[in-house]
């Protein structure tokens, strides 16, 4: 385990001390572990806001460091406040709030629905803990959105990530959702895990990609819903 991994084991794990993934939540907002399509969007969120608030600033009075500091603040708040999902850090990673197992399996039956027809997305898929059987009270839940090239198609799937992230955030769902640039990025962040829960695939276009792959029911299973 490293340094850095045990830091965060210490810090989920101290009730004294969870408070600083809130910190930590705010400051990195996912930016590191982002494709480029999901990092050029957010720090161009925040630069647009930033200039906004910024000749605003300037239209009241003359700029200064203090100005400037606090104005990029704002704009990184906000980016936070819109793309951050409140409920991974409420259930998954402070703890303090936990759902039932069915709410997770209610809310992804639901997303699949609101996937139909959407063309610009090559596959759709959820990952992690709860396809092999681990799924918990304090679980969060995996998307990963693989969208077809093209820019259109990558504006498409930003609005689509931004509403999903408010609608679950509205419901309670601790929704950690990605936006993924080819299917071998998926495969590589998701360190080569072959048994996804397929949400989306219309064109079957997970067949060249992995081994194995699960419907929502067959999750449902060996989580014990």
């Amino acid at each position: 385990m490293s340094i850095t991994q045990k830091i965060k084991k210490f810090i989920s794990s101290n009730k004294y001390f969870t408070w600083i993934q809130f910190f930590s939540n705010w400051l990195f907002q996912g930016v590191g572990h982002a494709d480029k399509t999901e990092k050029i969007y957010k720090i161009t969120f925040t630069l647009f806001f930033f200039v906004i608030i910024i000749l605003y600033q300037y239209s009241l009075q003359p700029l200064n460091l203090y100005t400037i500091l606090l104005s990029f603040f704002y704009a990184h708040t906000f980016n936070w406040f819109i793309n951050c999902n409140l409920f991974v850090l409420l259930v998954h990673r402070v703890k303090w709030v936990t759902i039932s197992k069915i709410r997770y399996f209610n809310y992804l039956k639901r997303l699949q629905k609101r996937f139909e027809n959407r063309k610009w997305v090559y596959y759709c898929v959820c990952m992690g803990s709860i396809c092999q059987g681990g799924l918990d009270k304090d679980s969060d839940i995996d998307i990963t959105i693989v969208r077809k090239r093209g820019f259109f198609n990558a504006i498409l799937t930003i609005i689509f990530y931004v509403y999903e992230k408010k609608y679950a955030d509205f419901h309670g769902i601790p929704l950690d959702i990605f936006i993924s640039d080819s299917a071998d990025n998926n495969i590589k962040k998701s360190k080569n895990q072959d048994n996804p829960i397929v949400i989306y695939d219309p064109l079957n276009n997970l067949n060249k990609h992995f081994k194995r792959k699960q419907t929502v029911n067959d999750a449902m299973k060996i989580n014990n819903v």
